[in-house]
């Protein structure tokens, strides 16, 4: 029974080899996809772990700190920072511009920070005035160059490794004045407080979500994407499994005859 199945797989090895290609093309295509799907939540667990704040503080009715945030002033940062157990109280700003250079335009995620949250920088210093900004390195800039972003030009004075947001949009990072300058016009305003330490109580008419909230928060415009994704992969796993089973069943059909043959000599069904 082995000599004669490898002696058909050698009469058929052309065919087998054709569908063992097919076959791990649209496994890799399907591991490719399943790879993008969970980098979407990577990328926004690396940005939030950066910052290296506890908890953010945001309005009741606001889904988030940044794509769902709900700006409020920034001088309610200086009552949450006596609330006792509260470390550090941060202002985040949080807002998304276009980056124009010359070429097809890029949406850039602009986070506004105090340098106590800066994340680290593989090149250059923390931005100190509202006109400087730490960029990622995904942007292939150095350190000295000089960016548009909406209606400001900005230098760069830092880089952060493969800062990325929404599915590879490059980030920034600048005082939380020149991201007020930047996205509201000089508005005193925030869109969360970074809270360092375990507060005690809450404002009323606020709330504190932790890391995993602010993850969530990030990665929620991206759920059409992520379920498209997941469609196509279950369509890839169902692909495959057809090649492979149309593969087995054609040469069944072929052998009919050895079949016959080997039950008339004696030979077991299981091992037919």
């Amino acid at each position: 029974m082995l000599i004669t199945a490898f002696r058909d797989l050698q009469w058929r090895l052309r065919r087998f080899i054709v569908a063992a290609v097919g076959t791990a093309m649209v496994f890799a295509l399907t591991l490719v996809l399943a790879g993008l799907t969970h980098g979407f939540r990577v990328e926004a667990e690396h940005v939030v772990d950066s910052l290296n704040i506890d908890g953010y503080l945001i309005q009741t009715a606001a889904v988030g700190p940044f794509m769902g945030s709900s700006r409020f002033p920034q001088a309610e940062a200086g009552d949450v920072a006596r609330i006792p157990g509260v470390e550090a109280a941060l202002p985040v700003v949080y807002g998304n511009t276009i980056l124009q250079d010359g070429k097809a335009p890029l949406n850039v995620n602009i986070y506004g920070v105090p340098k106590a949250a800066m994340p680290p920088l593989t090149a250059g210093r923390a931005p100190t005035e509202p006109n400087e900004i730490a960029m990622s390195t995904t942007l292939k800039r150095a350190v000295g160059d000089e960016i548009e972003l909406g209606a400001d030009k900005l230098r760069i004075v830092g880089l952060v490794e493969k800062s990325t947001t929404l599915a590879g949009q490059p980030n920034g990072f600048v005082t939380v004045a020149g991201a007020q300058r930047l996205m509201f016009s000089g508005q005193p305003v925030a869109s969360a407080i970074g809270v360092r330490g375990t507060p005690e109580h809450v404002p009323k008419g606020y709330r504190v979500v932790d890391r995993a909230a602010a993850v969530d928060d990030m990665v929620r415009p991206l759920a059409g994407a992520q379920m498209a994704l997941s469609y196509m992969s279950v369509l890839l796993w169902g692909v495959a499994g057809l090649i492979v089973g149309s593969l087995i069943y054609l040469s069944a059909l072929e052998r009919t005859r050895d079949f016959a043959v080997f039950k008339a000599l004696g030979v077991t069904t299981w091992m037919v």
